[in-house]
């Protein structure tokens, strides 16, 4: 059984397995820079590329970015 959370990002990648490696590349290859917001609160500012994108990472934030509108 899945959490909720994890049930929406599988509808959201509509189980595709392209969509679910290019997620995982994505992520392997993005650095969350923390800003401290208050004692002990943070907030997470846009994501800075680690390393140079590779074509799959391009790939999946042109599909974020046509998901958007």
């Amino acid at each position: 059984m899945l959490c909720f959370a994890c049930n929406a990002a599988l509808g959201q990648l509509q189980d595709d397995p392209k969509l679910f490696r290019n997620t995982i590349d994505y992520l392997e290859r993005t650095t969350w820079q923390r800003t401290l917001v208050s004692t002990g609160g943070y907030q997470l500012i846009s994501p800075r590329p680690a390393a140079a994108a590779s074509a799959t990472s391009s790939e999946l934030q042109r599909l974020i970015s046509c998901r958007r509108g």
